[in-house]
């Protein structure tokens, strides 16, 4: 496997995991109709509980890649979740 095919393999995984954490601290939620599809959850706190189980996760060793990547990893996976309800829902609708 050649060294790109590998770092690109450690980005999407760790770009899963900030998802994962984010989901698990209620920062966003999965659509129920559609997988992947990622909603924010107006909650206050959610996003500080993320970053605190994902420093937890980094220091525990479970991340692979430098705190930094993964912090911005969890940021990122908050501010592309859907603003307004599921994208695909809301076409389903229109149609």
């Amino acid at each position: 496997m050649s060294g790109i095919k590998r770092e690109l393999e450690r980005v999407e995984d760790m770009r899963r995991h900030a998802e994962i954490i984010a989901i698990e601290a209620g920062a966003i939620e999965e659509c129920e109709h559609h997988d992947g599809e990622l909603l924010l959850v107006d909650s206050g706190d959610a996003r500080s509980k993320a970053f605190a189980i994902g420093t937890n996760a980094f220091k525990a060793g479970k991340v692979d890649g430098t705190r930094e990547e993964f912090m911005d990893a969890i940021d990122e996976a908050i501010k592309n979740a859907g603003v307004d309800g599921c994208q695909l829902c809301e076409r389903s609708l229109r149609d």
